[in-house]
């Protein structure tokens, strides 16, 4: 998975997080605004949660995105306690993999939320599981997991 700088900034990228990798580039002069960039040269410059953000905003890559999330939200799951939660990531681990439709994923999570579920955990959304985790005292670990998940991943588009 590759993008760019100019790509970064259209999407908003943080200032010290486009200087940071910019820098470990070699300067946007130097390296050019539209070479490719590959994610694992984000996590290797920027640190994981740059590097998810980036994974978030590059176009396409659908089902590796919910898949990874769905991975983020196992990693969390023993902390649920409502059945509906964990159905919710069943259910988008199933649609990731076309096994779902999405009208199941609608319903699926209607009901986490009713249960009152967050964001974080009923969506399985990779960047705020981390936070998620860490209230429970696990950040770090699942920091670890998730930067081991997320390099998997990024070296299939090597």
């Amino acid at each position: 998975m590759k993008t760019t700088l100019n790509k970064l900034k259209l999407k908003g990228a943080c200032k010290e997080g486009y200087a940071k990798l910019s820098e470990f580039l070699g300067g946007a002069r130097n390296y050019g605004k539209d070479k490719d960039i590959n994610l694992l040269t984000i996590l290797e410059s920027n640190g994981i949660e740059d590097t998810l953000w980036c994974f978030r905003v590059v176009e396409g890559f659908d089902k590796e995105k919910r898949l990874f999330a769905v991975s983020c939200a196992r990693q969390i799951q023993h902390l649920l306690k409502d059945d509906r939660s964990i159905n919710a990531i069943n259910v988008a681990e199933k649609f990731a993999k076309g096994e779902a439709t999405s009208e199941e994923l609608e319903i699926a999570y209607a009901a986490a939320n009713a249960a009152n579920v967050t964001y974080a955990a009923a969506y399985a959304a990779a960047a705020n599981v981390t936070y998620a985790a860490g209230a429970a005292g696990a950040r770090k670990e699942v920091s670890k997991i998730q930067e081991s998940e997320l390099r998997r991943i990024l070296k299939e588009y090597i």
